[in-house]
């Protein structure tokens, strides 16, 4: 369990590890001391009845990696997420048919304007996620947005 602890980078698939969506995040012990997350279930940021997997409660996490539907997300948790003094980045993977500039659209009529959020293809997941420097690269457009004080979701031609 000790090394468990010093886990702070996690990429989940929660499906092969739970066999419903009745989950709670914030009550696996193994999730308390991770800072950069990535789950890959689309439905995580979505509300199950009258709760969420408890995502927008991981106060530790400072990068989350997440699928965004613009027909089933929930607000309410992305808003959570935003609200956190110590988010550093908040990637939301859209569908390979839904175009970036309506994930834009959906996010500004809900008031989820942010330097921090980048907005991904999942279709090109693996040819971003495989060089190793996933965190990195987004920490330093992040940075490249808060440094030449761009437009929230605005990315340098050289990215």
């Amino acid at each position: 369990m000790a090394a468990l602890q010093r886990l702070h980078t996690l990429s989940v698939d929660l499906a092969s590890i739970f066999n419903n969506r009745v989950i709670y995040l914030p009550n696996i012990d193994v999730l308390h001391h991770v800072t950069h997350l990535h789950i890959s279930n689309a439905w995580a940021s979505w509300q199950g009845g009258t709760q969420t997997i408890g995502v927008e409660k991981l106060q530790q996490v400072t990068h989350l990696s997440i699928h965004l539907s613009t027909m089933h997300t929930e607000v309410s948790i992305l808003r959570g997420i935003l609200e956190r003094e110590n988010l550093v980045a908040m990637v939301l993977w859209r569908k390979a048919f839904v175009i970036e500039e309506q994930v834009r659209d959906w996010l500004h009529s809900h008031d989820l304007i942010d330097t921090c959020i980048v907005i991904f293809n999942s279709a090109d997941f693996f040819s971003i996620a495989q060089g190793g420097g996933f965190w990195k690269d987004v920490e330093s457009l992040v940075d490249w947005r808060r440094r030449t004080n761009a437009e929230p979701f605005a990315t340098p031609e050289d990215f």
